[in-house]
């Protein structure tokens, strides 16, 4: 019996139940109008539909009522945000991208996003949060946010807000149980210790076995996901004028392999559905099954040069048998349990012990709020957070295990080729680290003239490194040895550096970098605002921060030792170098009109600009002047890169009418981006010498632009005490402009000018929801509630070339139950039109080499890509309910 007959006649069952404890309905006179929700986006509270810029608030009983347990969850009802994951085809909670109105920002690099994640008021380097148990609200604010919140906000920022403990004693148990092994339960206490102290401690723990079977592995399911959650609160508070809220939360998130796969040009891996070339060039290995069949002499020299072909269209569904990782291979599994011990690791490096996901992440904040006589207010923020996480991964998403390749060509080695078995796998291990502190000293709020001033400082250390199996090769004596070499330093983030008298010794594993990438961003800003109320009816104001971003960036380095008998090399890494350096320095305003015509609408207009953090480019600092000037020709950048600005001009309506049983709020904005920096896989050079030179690696381009438009639309009306709809639409569209280079259009169309004019990709264009709430009163204080979410997402391309596509998806939630105010029982339906939109696509590159070789020289030779697919969550039946004791009537 599929999904969708399981979720139909269970939803008929419950309706049934609930009918039969009905009662000829009296309904109680009460007035329905829709609740103020109050939001601090300006570091000040304020009613929602008062406040002079795009946001979207979503308060705790929201969470409650449309089932929202992460930031996923959220999207479906912010018009304007979207969050995409890692390296989108890899479908994991690696590192997940916060994407603002369709500006991607082209990075994984927390360092470098373009929005932040706060946590009440505090910014977290990252985009995760642990569980939802302890959130009071979340605030998604849009456009640039800089004034306010500061470095890398310049296309939005998401500020959750945190629960206070309850001064009565409350005590709270909850579970969700599901199909495909979905279960959370978690737990809450909380309640006064003395007349001025109140603490409130939860603990919660979610697990999930994953929707799809590996086709290579029998029994494993890929997606499975697991979190435990730890939280304690203490809220202070010895007087009317001043309070502190001092919270530690912890948690560990343990995955499995990700849902994913790659199609490649092979019929029966995904070669069945191409239908188009894109015009391109790459070189491309011919392929063998066993070690015998490879001949290690006659390998050498340029491979092949074919034109690749492409998925033109919407992406056809992945088979069963399309869904397959070697993660139980034997090359695999060695991998697995000699990068733990072999290598030297960074510090704080979480190594998992499976293939998927380790996280330990943690979080302390103090808040403190002083009131003065005269209504004047001082607030104090202080949080560090700590965020350790590892992902072992098959990095090619496909079974290659036992496939062999012959020759390495391509322009990047001057035609060189060797001979390399095509599975590939990674351990990928990132450690971020955040802390801050701010003051603030804002005016009575009552006043005509109120005014603003603060300081914050911010401190951020992030390091990644990245081992692996990626390409390696087979010494003349053609023994599979790979495991008891020395690594060759290649992928796409780091140069080629195997000498030329090593190519038949055997090489193995490769690193990120040649080591471990590091970045230390300090930033202090001055920040303050002037508001004044020119009439009863019209407010200007005007926002500042003057922010100095000291940013360094840098390796740590490996150094070769001698191991053991059998001849295994051990990597201890070397102290770190002093990095490339220097302070970006930028003034970011905002202006505001706010105009009331009549009680309940504000209609505002608003100018702001943001900027996007610099960088470096490590992997230039050698060259001389001739020779950057050269890569400054074909990038734009040098060594050093400027910060990626935008100016920002929304307009908005907002307001509630038949008394209050309805909103709406409509914004209309654009943005005009320069200085955009864009990845570039490899640039070519003469050096000093006369010689030809290929740089590759994570260099980042500057100068391009972009514009950004659209609308976003949200509302709700009360028809009745029982019934009732809420709705959101956003069109969000780009166009890239001059100057962008684009790795993805030179691999797939020959030319990386041709997305000028493209939208960006990995995001819908459009997205809605349409939301139907229905209320009953039964028998002996009972209630019936049911509702229905209706959630369209728009095409995502899979690159800025713009050939392949997710198609559009529409999803049905339906939600059914019965609740005292205490008790609350829910059956629930999730997807249950069982939509099998991908959650994103990628156009990556093939580690296996099975797609081709590395190329990516201006005027030369493409990199082989391959698709790669993050799967859709299949329809899932569930049942949740949660008690509450205490806390009053």
């Amino acid at each position: 019996m599929n999904n969708r007959s399981n979720a139909a006649k269970l939803f008929a069952l419950a309706i049934a139940a609930t009918a039969l404890l009905a009662a000829p309905i009296s309904y109680a006179e009460q007035q329905n109008v829709i609740e103020e929700v109050v939001v601090t986006a300006r570091k000040t509270e304020e009613s929602l539909l008062e406040t002079p810029f795009a946001i979207t608030a979503l308060t705790a009983e929201d969470i409650e009522l449309k089932g929202i347990n992460e930031l996923t969850d959220v999207v479906s009802f912010s018009p304007g945000f979207f969050y995409a994951e890692s390296s989108v085809g890899k479908n994991s909670r690696e590192h997940r991208r916060l994407i603002f109105r369709g500006m991607n920002p082209r990075t994984d690099l927390p360092h470098r996003a373009a929005a932040t994640l706060f946590i009440d008021g505090a910014s977290s380097l990252g985009a995760e949060f642990g569980a939802i148990e302890n959130i009071e609200r979340i605030e998604v604010l849009k456009g640039p946010q800089a004034a306010h919140f500061g470095r890398s906000t310049y296309a939005g920022a998401i500020n959750i807000i945190t629960k206070n403990p309850a001064e009565e004693f409350t005590a709270r148990i909850s579970a969700d149980f599901g199909e495909y092994g979905h279960q959370r339960v978690g737990a809450s206490v909380e309640g006064a210790l003395t007349d001025w102290l109140s603490a409130r401690a939860t603990v919660s723990d979610y697990e999930m076995d994953g929707m799809y079977s590996n086709s290579t592995v029998a029994g494993e399911d890929l997606g499975a996901r697991s979190t435990d959650d730890y939280s304690l609160t203490l809220f202070f508070q010895p007087s009317d004028s001043f309070d502190m809220k001092v919270r530690y939360h912890e948690w560990e998130d343990s995955d499995g392999p990700d849902a994913a796969t790659l199609y490649d040009h092979r019929v029966g891996s995904g070669g069945e559905f191409h239908n188009c070339t894109g015009g391109g060039q790459i070189s491309r290995y011919k392929e063998y099954s066993t070690e015998a069949d490879l001949n290690f002499f006659s390998s050498f020299g340029a491979a092949p040069t074919v034109t690749p072909t492409f998925i033109c269209g919407k992406v056809p569904e992945p088979r069963s048998s399309h869904i397959g990782m070697d993660t139980g291979s034997v090359r695999a599994n060695q991998m697995r349990v000699n990068a733990s011990t072999d290598w030297g690791l960074m510090p704080n490096a979480v190594v998992p012990d499976h293939f998927g996901l380790e996280r330990e992440a943690e979080e302390i904040s103090v808040v403190m709020n002083y009131n003065f006589d005269n209504g004047m207010n001082l607030n104090f923020i202080w949080a560090e957070h700590e965020d350790f996480y590892s992902t072992m991964n098959d990095l090619d998403r496909r079974e290659t295990e036992g496939l062999y390749l012959l020759g390495l060509g391509g322009d990047m080695f001057g035609g060189f080729g060797a001979n390399h078995p095509a599975d590939a796998q990674d351990l990928r291990m990132n450690a971020l680290e955040d802390s801050s502190w701010e003051i603030r000293l804002t005016s009575d709020r009552d006043k005509r003239f109120r005014w603003m001033i603060g300081y914050s400082d911010t401190e951020l250390e992030f390091a990644t490194q990245t081992t692996g199996s990626l390409i390696v090769y087979f010494p003349t004596d053609g023994i599979d040895n790979t495991m008891v070499e020395y690594p060759v330093n290649y992928n796409p983030f780091s140069i080629f550096s195997g000498a030329p008298t090593n190519i038949n010794a055997g090489f193995g594993r490769s690193t990120s970098g040649d080591g471990v990438i590091w970045a230390d961003v300090e930033t202090t800003a001055v920040f303050g605002s002037i508001e004044f109320d020119v009439t009863d009816k019209l407010t200007l104001s005007l926002e500042v921060r003057r922010q100095d971003d000291e940013v360094t960036e840098g390796q740590y380095k490996y150094v070769f030792v001698p191991g053991d008998a059998e001849g295994a090399f051990h990597r201890p890494l070397l102290p770190r170098d002093d990095g490339l350096s220097d302070n970006f320095k930028s003034t970011l305003p905002r202006f505001i009109i706010d105009y009331k015509p009549f009680d309940e609408t504000t209609i505002y207009a608003s100018y702001s600009e943001g900027t996007r953090p610099g960088l470096f480019n490590a992997s230039l600092s050698g060259l001389s002047p001739t020779e950057l000037a050269q890569i400054k020709q074909q990038t734009g950048s040098g060594v050093e890169v400027d910060e990626e600005d935008s100016e920002n001009i929304e307009i908005g309506l907002k307001t509630s009418f038949s008394e209050g049983r309805g909103f709406v709020t409509v914004t209309a904005y654009k943005t005009d981006v320069e200085n955009v920096q864009s990845p570039i896989f490899a640039a070519a050079y003469t050096d000093d010498n006369g010689d030809a030179q290929v740089i590759s690696g994570s260099i980042v381009g500057q100068g391009a632009s972009a514009e950004l438009s659209g609308i976003e639309v949200e509302g709700g009306y009360i028809f009745n005490d029982n019934w009732s709809a809420e709705f959101t639409y956003a069109y969000n569209t780009s166009e890239i402009g001059r100057g962008f280079f684009s790795a993805d259009a030179f691999d797939i169309l020959g030319d990386s000018n041709f997305v000028q004019g493209n939208p960006f990709s990995r995001y819908p264009e459009n997205s809605g929801t349409v939301s139907i709430d229905y209320n009953m009163s039964l028998r002996a204080g009972w209630e019936m509630f049911a509702r229905a979410d209706v959630i369209y997402t728009d095409k995502m391309y899979a690159s800025q070339a713009n050939i392949t596509h997710t198609g559009s998806g529409t999803k049905l939630n339906l939600r059914v139950g019965v609740t005292t105010g205490k008790f609350r029982a829910e059956l629930y339906c999730l997807n249950c039109t069982d939509d099998r939109q991908p959650k994103g696509l990628q156009y990556l590159f093939d580690f296996s080499g099975i797609s081709g070789a590395f190329g990516d020289v201006p005027g030369g030779l493409g990199n082989g890509r391959g698709l790669s697919i993050a799967l859709a969550d299949k329809a899932m039946v569930g049942f949740r309910a949660s008690y509450t004791f205490g806390g009053g009537d």
